[in-house]
């Protein structure tokens, strides 16, 4: 499968005022993009995450952002192009609720200026999808009691709020309507998995991806969890992991010791010569240590040292192979995620190293300990949690050769480890294989990689004057 990636990012009129040509392809995973405060950078990226995942949270944002044209130039040359423009007020018997919608949006922004209408449409390959008159299709059937229940569900600090039936039906409505778009555009090669990690990320409205992460977990039984805090979100979801790991390398286990007994009786000679089986044995005791450290594994003890092995493998060769090579297949489904794993703790670890604060795995999920006394997460300090739950979404929440949108990650971050985070960044890029871009102020992010500048063409109102 094509390997696609963002190349260069036009807008036009941004803001009524600016005009870029963002250009990406600096032959790196990762992009850096800089401009002053008030210069759109959360804004484009707003928009390109709305270009590849539209929703009904995304239009209402990006309705009210002034601009004409947003184009993304991918690898494979395909150009989605976003376009704006004012119209006038509709006239359907949608009237009242949009109405109701925008003055919503006034009183919750402070915002003593009308919003005006705008039509936004989306152009690939010469097919034109008019995300206005989809969307104000869904919006007529949207009453003020569905914005009070958003407004419920926005306010319920982890509480649950029951989905009431008609909810229900809206809210599946709105995923059907994202799921078409990027049915639409993978048809077209032109999709790309948008992961945007906001300046406040501590708060899990924050974006489309936590919303839909969580709304769909909990839809089947009734209920929206209205969650607030992304630390115990990411521990619910290493929980969900770890059990799956092990009741999968369970399972494993299990059958093999059931097949075992049919399996020796089939083998008389070895499997391998022994030069071969000590090299496949010491891998195999290298993993059981390494899964065992991580938090996979109980224990290591009962492994024994090839050592002991050697003087038994002339007549005890079939068996060992035969052991040796069933239940080295057993540990696939804790590889399979381990690397992940043990990526996420060395990251926190080392950055943590000063406080002595490190974290594993195991039954209750991320297990922190400070000088090795176990610990609570909400123990952590905002900087801490800013920093956990940034390259978690990284690592864990980032699908592979997907586009990573990241806005200040210097915030609450010690020098240090804003020195250090494009580090860190390049290799979960390398691991997921995943393209980045990250907005920043910070110097110190950047850290002498100027090879990762993201060549910037800007023209703005004033120059032009």
């Amino acid at each position: 499968m094509e390997y696609i990636t963002l190349e260069c990012i036009n807008i036009k009129k941004l803001f009524n005022r600016f005009d870029y040509e963002i250009d990406l392809r600096n032959g790196e995973d990762v992009s850096i993009l800089i401009a002053p405060n008030g210069c759109g950078k959360t804004t484009i990226f707003s928009l390109i995450t709305f270009i590849f995942k539209p929703t009904i949270q995304g239009y209402r944002r990006i309705q009210k952002i002034p601009f004409d044209e947003c184009e993304c130039v991918l690898s494979n040359g395909k150009r989605l192009v976003l376009r704006s423009k004012e119209t006038k007020k509709p006239s359907s018997r949608a009237e009242a609720y949009l109405e109701n919608y925008r003055k919503m949006v006034r009183n919750s922004l402070d915002m003593g200026a009308e919003i005006k209408n705008r039509e936004l449409t989306l152009s690939v390959d010469g097919v034109v999808i008019n995300y206005s008159k989809e969307i104000d299709k869904l919006q007529t059937k949207m009453t003020p009691d569905y914005f009070a229940y958003m407004d419920e569900l926005d306010s319920s600090e982890g509480s649950l709020v029951e989905i009431r039936p008609r909810e229900r039906a809206m809210i599946e409505q709105t995923e059907r309507f994202t799921a078409e778009i990027v049915d639409t555009l993978d048809k077209h090669s032109a999709y790309l998995s948008v992961n945007f990690i906001t300046a406040d990320r501590l708060h899990s409205g924050n974006g489309a991806s936590h919303w839909n992460r969580y709304m769909n977990r909990s839809m089947k039984y009734g209920t929206q969890e209205a969650v607030k805090d992304p630390i115990r979100n990411a521990q619910e979801d290493t929980l969900d992991r770890y059990r799956r790991i092990r009741e999968k390398y369970a399972e494993l286990q299990s059958k093999v010791k059931d097949e075992l007994p049919q399996r020796y009786l089939k083998v008389d000679e070895p499997l391998w010569e022994y030069e071969e089986f000590e090299k496949r044995w010491k891998d195999y005791v290298k993993d059981i240590e390494k899964y065992y450290e991580i938090g996979l594994l109980d224990s290591a003890d009962t492994i024994l040292n090839v050592k002991q092995l050697k003087d038994h493998y002339r007549n005890k060769g079939a068996f060992l192979t035969v052991y040796l090579d069933a239940f080295s297949k057993t540990l696939k489904p804790l590889e399979e995620h381990y690397a992940k794993l043990k990526l996420f703790a060395d990251i926190f670890n080392q950055r943590n190293r000063v406080t002595r604060k490190t974290i594993s795995y195991g039954k209750k999920g991320i297990i922190l300990r400070v000088n090795g006394e176990e610990l609570p997460l909400d123990c952590l300090s905002s900087g801490e949690k800013n920093d956990f739950v940034m390259f978690f979404d990284l690592i864990f929440n980032t699908k592979r050769d997907g586009l990573v949108l990241i806005d200040e990650p210097e915030i609450s971050l010690h020098i240090e480890w804003q020195q250090t985070f494009l580090d860190a960044l390049v290799e979960i890029c390398t691991l997921n294989g995943l393209q980045s871009i990250v907005a920043t102020h910070s110097p110190n992010i950047i850290n002498g990689h100027r090879e990762l500048f993201a060549e910037r063409g800007i023209e703005y109102e004033a120059e032009r004057d």
